[in-house]
């Protein structure tokens, strides 16, 4: 059995020290009066108020100042939340499960534990889902006197949290759309769709690098092989080495020669100044050193002239050096050729070596592009394996919810169960033939408001019924469903369409006068009703004291735990 059976509740205010408690039954009960402030919308806003919901009370009502206990069944399991201000305790079988302050995260997360039920919505602020509180559960389920009647499902407070069209798409938990298997089997394809997405960006960009790459590699001369021209270069340098060494050699041996040739020169220079040189054993020991700058005289020379002649002449000495430097001229000239010769033949070695260097770095770019070519290839061929894996992955995922009911499906049941409703209460329009939608309920105004609410509430119930879904379903709980009806034939429609809502275990209706109606009804089954009498009475000191062990280990349970 999936649905929720309440079977007490008790209120308990223990400034006054007054309190009521009410039993439920499964099928239909009846909070009835003869006349209106005699509790009768306190109790049943205290219901959902109890489990999590936040309601509308009365101004007089000092929920603070309360203590409520709302124990229920669910298939053979006892349940029990009590709730103190903004605290909440959790038992089953009067074992303590949950003590907390927090509804939104700890208490709904208890509950849908308990219920096998919970709504997920997007968070208005940051668009991320999350589970929502319980009121979300139980919003089709209760029609609150104050705010129900105007508007559909806006029977509960502090909702904001969540856009407007997302709390109507709570509904579709409701009918088995979407269920915690469905957001999650949605959750898991909106990964994977991101996921492709991500693989797909990838691949348009490894794509338009291959090609720029492919491109790049057909401009560039392919080399033979990298043997080859690492032999290549090793010659080349070799080359240039040894003509580098023939170059400095040759070089040095100029520069001897125009040293020679510069001394001799200064020499004739010398000569021509004096008219006789002497020669003696003083001069050649000190091999005549320049008076002025100590350049070394030419020793050989003044040998020569001094074993032919033994006088050294100006003549001879002048035509002697002359005739030296002009052989040191010639020699130089030789090698100055060489010279060039040999830098020539470096150059064109340093060329080739250069070209040779050119295709080394030809070969190693092709070589390197070639090989992240390959290298993305297999990035692109992993890429698209993942992506199919990916395809694959959404196939099962829409298969798996192509096997829950459709929105087309269902909307199309709804919109027969609304018509037939609207037919059955006197309130059918040819209007609102396009206007039924379960995210778009019709809207209307006056007399017919309450009627076209209630039909389109009951409407959900009943194509929960006919789609046979095994989901959890809680008490329908409404406040005066007959406050704004004139007449007694509008009345009686009204409580006709609850009482024989089949789909539903457990109803709970706050009405005046019932006992009018009751007979009219033609209804087969059980009714539970509890009279209330006393003006703004609800609880009172007798109850207190009938329940004063009971109430008073609630607030002990509170106080035990408020340091845990």
């Amino acid at each position: 059995m999936n649905d929720v059976i309440l079977t007490e509740i008790l209120i308990s205010d223990f400034q006054e020290k007054t309190a009521r408690k009410f039993y439920f039954n499964e099928g239909i009960n009846i909070i009835t009066s003869s006349e209106n402030h005699v509790g009768k919308s306190s109790l049943i806003k205290s219901i959902y108020y109890t489990l999590g919901a936040e309601v509308n009370f009365d101004d007089s009502w000092n929920k603070l100042s309360k203590i409520y206990s709302v124990k229920f069944r669910l298939g053979n399991q006892n349940y029990q939340v009590v709730r103190y201000t903004k605290k909440f305790a959790v038992l089953q079988n009067e074992n303590l499960l949950l003590l907390t302050d927090d509804v939104s995260h700890e208490l709904a997360k208890k509950l849908e534990e308990i219920f096998d039920f919970g709504i997920y919505l997007p968070n208005k602020n940051n668009q991320k889902v999350e589970l929502a509180p319980p009121v979300f559960s139980y919003m089709p389920y209760y029609i609150d006197q104050d705010l129900g009647w105007s508007e559909i499902y806006n029977s509960f407070n502090n909702l904001g949290q969540y856009k407007k069209d997302d709390r109507l798409k709570s509904l579709y938990y409701h009918l088995g759309i979407y269920n915690k298997k469905t957001i999650k089997l949605m959750s898991d394809k909106d990964i994977v769709n991101q996921e492709l997405k991500k693989l797909e960006s990838e691949s348009e960009k490894i794509q338009t690098v291959i090609e720029t790459l492919s491109s790049e590699i057909n401009n560039i001369v392919p080399a033979s092989n990298i043997e080859e021209l690492e032999r290549n270069l090793t010659i080349s340098k070799n080359k240039i080495d040894e003509l580098v060494k023939v170059v400095a050699l040759k070089r040095n041996e100029i520069q001897k020669l125009e040293g020679l040739s510069q001394g001799h020169k200064f020499q004739l220079a010398l000569i021509e100044k004096k008219e006789k040189i002497s020669i003696n054993e003083k001069s050649v020991k000190n091999e005549f050193l320049c008076p002025i700058c100590g350049y070394r005289l030419n020793n050989e020379i003044f040998k020569i002239v001094e074993i032919n002649h033994g006088l050294i002449t100006k003549k001879y000495a002048t035509e002697q050096i002359s005739f030296q430097i002009s052989k040191l001229e010639e020699d130089l000239k030789n090698k100055k050729i060489e010279y060039i010769s040999l830098m020539k033949n470096l150059k064109k070695e340093e060329d080739l070596s250069i070209d040779d260097k050119s295709n080394y770095e030809n070969y190693l770019t092709q070589r390197g592009l070639e090989k992240t070519i390959n290298s993305l290839n297999i990035k692109y061929d992993n890429n698209l394996t993942q992506r199919n894996e990916l395809v694959e992955k959404i196939k099962d995922i829409n298969k798996e919810l192509k096997d829950l009911p459709t929105k087309e499906n269902v909307e199309s049941i709804y919109k027969d169960f609304v018509i037939q409703n609207l037919l059955s209460l006197g309130a059918w329009e040819s209007s609102y033939e396009e206007k039924i939608g379960i995210l778009k309920p019709i809207k209307a105004q006056g007399t017919l408001l309450n009627k076209i609410i209630l039909a389109q509430e009951v409407a959900l119930f009943q194509t929960i019924e006919n789609l046979d879904l095994k989901i959890t379903k809680f008490p329908f709980v409404i406040d005066s469903p007959r406050g704004n009806e004139a007449s007694k034939l509008s009345s009686y429609e009204i409580l006709k369409l609850i009482i024989n809502i089949d789909s539903l275990k457990q109803i709970i209706i706050s009405t005046v006068d019932f006992e009018n109606y009751r007979k009219d009804l033609n209804y087969t089954g059980k009714i539970e009703i509890t009279f209330l009498n006393d003006k703004r009475k609800l609880l009172n000191e007798k109850m207190y004291e009938e329940n004063v062990s009971e109430i008073e280990s609630l607030f002990e349970l509170f106080s035990e735990n408020r340091d845990s």
